[in-house]
């Protein structure tokens, strides 16, 4: 599959799958660690009790093959010679929510922030260059049986709804085949983690089975993980 993939969001952005530029690398790691420390539901799709260093960053997402969505510039607007009142009305206001002026192109969360990224011009306007999503291809095993795979995922909060997480799945599952790999395996699947298994499971992904109690939480609650497998 040749990289990059461009499409229209349906809030109105481009975005550009493509594989991690160096200089992302470091937003990519900010938006993980993200939900490694946020309190809530957010911070139960990873296993990792503590932020990554760059180090275990690398070594845990950079070890083999990495993907990102970026943000790349908005749709036109449609033309129009005549405007009335009320369509003027409505452009002042779509163009208040438009970006401005050049913004910083590496994300930066900032957790005493309200929103989730402070580079955003508003919660559907993205920055040129950002990160708005990302995932990881690697072996599951190694040797004989690294012909598995596992992947990981990340999404924007701001950009939930956009269809990115679905656009990433489907691309990786693209993507596998021509790196070698015959199937791909998900170890720990929170079992609360509702989204992610309706949506593995809506691209054929099937239960090899649940470990009990896999992920011992810090209120001292424990929660189930559901591992999948599909073919390719």
């Amino acid at each position: 599959m040749a990289l990059p993939i461009r499409k229209t969001l349906p809030n109105g952005a481009i975005a550009e799958l493509d594989t991690l530029r160096l200089e992302e690398t470091e937003a990519v790691r900010a938006l993980l660690n993200y939900f490694v420390t946020s309190s809530g539901t957010e911070g139960l799709t990873y296993p990792h009790a503590q932020p990554l260093s760059p180090s275990e960053f690398a070594a845990y997402w950079l070890s083999q093959d990495a993907f990102v969505v970026r943000a790349v510039g908005d749709a036109p607007p449609p033309a129009s010679q005549d405007t009335s009142p009320k369509e003027m009305l409505v452009e002042a206001i779509s163009q208040g929510m438009s970006l401005k002026d050049p913004l910083p192109q590496n994300l930066s969360l900032d957790k005493t922030s309200t929103d989730t990224s402070p580079n955003r011009a508003s919660p559907t306007t993205p920055a040129l260059g950002e990160v708005l999503g990302a995932f990881y291809l690697k072996p599951n095993f190694p040797g004989w049986c690294s012909h598995i795979c596992n992947a990981g995922f990340i999404v924007q909060p701001a950009m939930r709804g956009q269809g990115i997480g679905r656009w990433m799945a489907e691309t990786m599952l693209a993507i596998a085949p021509t790196k070698g790999y015959t199937a791909v395996m998900f170890n720990l699947v929170f079992a609360t983690n509702e989204p992610s298994l309706n949506l593995w499971r809506s691209l054929g992904f099937s239960t090899l089975g649940r470990v009990p109690q896999a992920a011992r939480l810090p209120d001292g609650t424990s929660v189930d993980a559901i591992m999948l497998y599909r073919a390719l």
